[in-house]
């Protein structure tokens, strides 16, 4: 027992340091990304058509983002020889300020962290921004999850923790099978006590890839955090959060595409 909880604390202290590696370059710039990655390829120049359309993309990108509720998905802009692609999205969970100030910013900061690059991903802890040169709509980004941990009471139920497995198990597939690809719930421990779940995928993804994102995300959770009452993580391609605090995912922000 005492050699398992080692190997726990462990495991914590390891993600822990990721986290806290993570933001301590955007320690200065509470707005930075919390993770640019940036395409290792031939750039494009100053004042190319490829640029032209870059910075058209991003109008659509940041505002027209806005505008549609917090995303946009399958984003074009050009011909095809010089096309630009790209996706945006707020996490369901953000306020709708901090969603509306992530999408303003984060084209600045894709030309600063990533300059001339014709693909890019960063990675916010209100949004997520994605553009390339080809065409990636439906596709998985191949980088490793940016995680952020959040801790409070260490538990010892196993009936608490077959709960939120029984509730994060039913939100994935709930999320799977909904046009937004998100899902929002809770389930209530037997002492009474209620725990909020909160799963989304980026908005352009398969529904086989956003299952499988997810999926992946929740195993990695419950198998290395099994009685942690809270966690965040977030990645390029799906978020997963766990908290005992009520927050109203559903009403941050407007689903345009349903119609609300």
């Amino acid at each position: 027992m005492a050699c398992h909880r080692l190997r726990h604390l462990a495991v914590v202290l390891v993600v822990l340091a990721v986290a806290c590696s993570l933001r301590a370059d955007a320690s200065d710039d509470p707005y930075g990304p919390l993770r640019p990655v940036c395409s290792l390829g031939a750039g494009y120049t100053s004042r190319s058509l490829y640029e032209t359309n870059l910075n058209r993309l991003f109008n659509k990108l940041s505002y027209e983002a806005v505008a549609n509720g917090g995303f946009i998905i399958n984003a074009t802009e050009g011909d095809p020889k010089n096309m630009a692609f790209g996706v945006s999205m707020c996490f369901q969970d953000s306020n709708w300020a901090d969603c509306i100030r992530c999408l303003d910013v984060a084209p600045s900061y894709a030309t600063r962290e990533c300059p001339f690059n014709r693909t890019a991903a960063l990675l916010f802890s209100d949004c997520v921004v994605r553009y390339s040169d080809k065409n990636f709509f439906s596709e998985e980004t191949e980088e490793v999850a940016s995680f952020e941990l959040f801790v409070t009471v260490y538990l010892n139920s196993s009936a608490v923790v077959e709960a939120r497995q029984a509730m994060l198990d039913k939100l994935v597939v709930e999320a799977v099978a909904s046009e937004p690809l998100w899902a929002y719930g809770n389930t209530t421990h037997q002492d009474g006590s209620r725990v909020y779940g909160l799963v989304q995928c980026r908005r352009d993804l398969s529904k086989d890839h956003c299952n499988t994102c997810l999926t992946n995300l929740v195993g990695y959770v419950l198998r290395n955090f099994p009685n942690n009452t809270a966690a965040s993580f977030k990645s390029f391609n799906c978020y997963v959060n766990i908290t005992e605090k009520y927050h109203s995912a559903k009403e941050k922000h407007v689903d345009v595409s349903n119609g609300v």
